[in-house]
């Protein structure tokens, strides 16, 4: 499985993690415009990831547990990156994306 691992930021410094999960059979640039629109308001203070389940069409059909544990990983490589400046962390998830974040949310607070 890939998940799309460009996070879009215009600061070395961000503070804000921002993490946009996309709905069934969705793709990241779902929700691309989220991250524009938070880049229009805070331009220096976010880093916006968006996960991606890769694989096709049928991508999201591989498992709320598969799929979620492959974007924690990809989320604390993430926060690797940019842990210097983080100081908040938040999830979008449209549909089924939203389950996904829950998921992930619950995995990244037990580890």
């Amino acid at each position: 499985m890939k998940v799309h691992d460009r996070p879009e930021t215009q600061s070395e410094n961000p503070i804000h993690l921002v993490v946009c999960y996309h709905g069934i059979h969705g793709a990241f640039t779902d929700l691309q415009i989220v991250g524009h629109l938070l880049f229009s308001h805070y331009p220096k203070d976010i880093v916006c990831h968006y996960t991606d389940v890769g694989g096709g069409f049928l991508g999201t059909h591989q498992g709320i547990n598969y799929i979620a544990d492959a974007h924690t990983r990809t989320i604390l490589e993430v926060y690797e990156r940019y842990k210097h400046s983080l100081k908040y962390f938040s999830c979008v998830g449209h549909s089924l994306g939203g389950l996904f974040a829950r998921h992930s949310i619950g995995r990244l607070y037990e580890s």
